[in-house]
């Protein structure tokens, strides 16, 4: 059984390492890569969007990115300024 959890984990690194340069076809990628269906490429899929570590946009051609790990923002006043300036 750890054979397979170490296969699985394999496959979500290079889904991890990959899905930046293909966030359309990185089931199919996937899939062709490790010898295995296109179904089970989609199940490590699902795991890391569960794990929060990729967003998935779109409902039927799907997009996928890494998660941003902290997302911050800071508003700065922009004193003396004119729009036509």
């Amino acid at each position: 059984m750890t054979g397979v959890r170490v296969r699985g984990e394999q496959v979500r690194k290079y889904v991890i390492e990959n899905v930046e340069r293909h966030p359309q076809d990185i089931a199919r990628l996937t899939a062709e890569h490790f010898e295995i269906t296109r179904q089970a490429a989609h199940k490590h899929l699902r795991n890391l969007l569960k794990e929060n570590a990729i967003i998935a946009e779109g409902t039927t051609r799907r997009r996928y990115k890494l998660a941003p790990l902290v997302e911050w923002s800071k508003t700065y006043p922009l004193l003396g300024l004119a729009e036509d300036v």
